[in-house]
């Protein structure tokens, strides 16, 4: 298992060089061990995930099945830019029936 480790001195461990402040991972043994004699120093946790809101769950949720019915439909991927309006529009544009309002004109000269 390693162990997050913060260089206090200038030295060299795993191949690499390191400074004062760099971070790098070390077995527990070597990081006991270096703690000890005063050259590195355990790094601090991360903090946790912040909480997530479930408004913007649900809204992303709705995102992912759009794109997903987007994709079905034309069978080509969405632009990732694209909100939730512009898929819906662009979902009701693809299954529109084409050609509907179109009349064919005669190919002699109006008189």
């Amino acid at each position: 298992m390693k162990v997050d480790q913060i260089a206090t001195k200038a030295m060299r461990y795993g191949g690499r060089v390191l400074k004062p402040g760099d971070t790098f991972q070390a077995s527990r043994r070597d990081a006991r061990v270096l703690q000890a004699i005063g050259k590195a120093e355990r790094a601090p946790q991360a903090d946790p995930a912040p909480p997530v809101d479930p408004e913007e769950e649900t809204k992303a949720a709705e995102i992912e099945q759009l794109r997903a019915a987007y994709e079905a439909v034309t069978g080509d991927a969405p632009d990732g830019r694209w909100g939730a309006a512009k898929l819906r529009e662009k979902i009701a544009a693809a299954t529109e029936p084409r050609g509907g309002s179109y009349q064919r004109r005669d190919l002699r000269a109006e008189d």
